[in-house]
């Protein structure tokens, strides 16, 4: 679950096996609660490091963060979700260094 927005980085609550590890790199995709002309689904998809993470909270601060256009999703995302329910999932990397995939429903 989110809890606070910034113009440099994202709160993010999560359960403890679900805290990533301070400097890992994260993508996290958030669903954007008002859809674009009252229509069309959007995300809003960041790229960023952990600068801090705690027992029930990480903090992420952006590297690179965009809108993107989505389509319509079913109503039983809740919070994050890893390969099942509501948990972060690791995807294959680009590069040498994993990078986790949460997705959040506001």
């Amino acid at each position: 679950m989110t809890i606070n927005f910034s113009r440099h980085g994202i709160l993010i609550s999560a359960a403890q096996p679900q805290i990533p590890l301070r400097g890992s790199k994260l993508h996290v995709a958030v669903e954007w609660p008002v859809p674009l002309g009252g229509k069309t689904p959007l995300q809003f998809v960041v790229r960023g490091k952990v600068m801090r993470a705690g027992p029930t909270t990480f903090a992420l601060l952006y590297e690179r963060y965009d809108f993107h256009i989505t389509k319509p999703r079913p109503a039983l995302l809740q919070c994050c979700e890893r390969s099942s329910a509501r948990e972060a999932r690791v995807i294959p990397p680009h590069r040498s260094t994993p990078v986790e995939t949460f997705r959040i429903r506001l």
